[in-house]
């Protein structure tokens, strides 16, 4: 599990010897630029990801999910009804590895990467890049970019979409939206919630973004939709384990901000944006403890409010007055509370030995094992 502990002390160290950046752009917004150090990050990260072999909960799925693209590559853009209940974005990644005889890995890498740039884009939206980018690593990292290849990719592109949002650009937001849709449908869900919470024309908002998402929903996502209430609400059975947990993580930080919104110097859409996103994840948690049935279904909504995790974690160091020394304690408070959260799940989740140990393809002496498993 070594590789977790480097992945997390990387931005953690980071964090530590940093400061809060100083906004750039005319409109008080934070540079983008990706300099060479994040870019050796997004270069680490889509390897770990990518590399990665017989790691992560649904490891097998997705291999048989690559076999079926691999088995029938030459026919693969005919096969409407697969690809359209497959997710034809993340299909059509394991398509080009197939062309390309990459295997799992080749699919792995292209989503990894894409993931990572996402989040690394979310991350330089932020005051604190490295802080945010630490909080990141125990879960939507090691556990959501290494276990949930779709959903991971989806939420990739989701935050690209919110560093939208948060400018105003609603075009570009639409874009990338419906791009993370073609992952995972689930992605969908950003639609609404950002008409709602961060554009300043609401009624023009919601009007177009309801007539595009009823236009997408009707031609490509109804029967997927019910394959997904099957699976994940109407199947009694269907437990999420550690939902509790995961969600109370959000939990906390929108707490954090609802009691003392005023210091967190945010533009006014986003102010709008993000307490939407907290009091969703409010209630996606008192949900669960209503209905507990449905806890798969609430746990893979809660994965679209992660990134409510980075925002007010990177901001909190700041909230009070700048002062340097206090500063510094909450940076260190918030990586010592994520450094307990990877410690608790790398030792005592139920699902851990899914990612421990951690295994690659450029260490391993194997064959590609979709040639094997049935």
């Amino acid at each position: 599990m070594g590789i977790y502990w480097l992945l997390f002390s990387i931005p953690a160290f980071f964090a530590l010897i940093g400061s809060k950046r100083l906004l750039r752009n005319p409109d008080n917004s934070y540079s983008l630029h990706l300099d060479p150090i994040w870019l050796l990050i997004i270069c680490l990260l889509t390897l770990v990801i990518g590399f990665r072999f017989e790691v992560g909960g649904d490891w097998y799925a997705y291999l048989r999910m690559y076999r079926h693209v691999f088995e029938t590559q030459d026919s693969f853009g005919s096969d409407l009804g697969f690809l359209i209940a497959g997710d034809p974005g993340y299909l059509f990644l394991n398509w080009i590895s197939a062309k390309l005889n990459g295997g799992i890995a080749g699919a792995n890498l292209l989503c990894g990467f894409i993931f990572s740039l996402g989040l690394s884009i979310f991350c330089r939206n932020l005051p604190r890049p490295f802080l945010a980018l630490a909080v990141a690593m125990p879960y939507m990292v090691i556990v959501v970019s290494m276990g949930y290849s779709r959903q991971a990719v989806a939420l990739g592109v989701t935050m690209i979409a919110l560093v939208a949002i948060s400018r105003q650009r609603i075009g570009w937001f639409v874009f990338w939206t419906l791009l993370a849709t073609s992952f995972h449908k689930s992605g969908i869900i950003m639609l609404p919630i950002a008409a709602l919470g961060a554009s300043k024309n609401k009624f023009l908002s919601i009007s177009l973004i309801a007539i595009i998402g009823f236009i997408i929903y009707y031609n490509f996502l109804i029967e997927p939709f019910e394959l997904l209430y099957k699976n994940y609400i109407a199947a009694q059975d269907a437990q999420a384990q550690g939902a509790y947990i995961r969600l109370l993580m959000c939990v906390f930080p929108a707490i954090i901000y609802l009691i003392w919104p005023h210091r967190f110097k945010f533009k006014s859409n986003e102010h709008s944006l993000y307490n939407l996103m907290c009091w969703i994840s409010l209630g996606l948690f008192f949900l669960l403890i209503i209905n507990g049935d449905i806890s798969t279904a609430v746990d893979r909504v809660g994965l679209y409010m992660l990134p409510i995790q980075l925002v007010i974690f990177s901001n909190v160091p700041d909230m009070l007055n700048n002062r340097k020394i206090t500063s510094q304690f909450l940076v260190l408070s918030i990586i010592f509370y994520y450094f307990c959260v990877l410690f608790v799940w790398l030792n005592f989740a139920i699902h851990a030995t899914d990612w421990i140990p951690y295994n690659s393809y450029l260490l391993e002496d194997t064959v590609e094992t979709y040639e094997i498993i049935d």
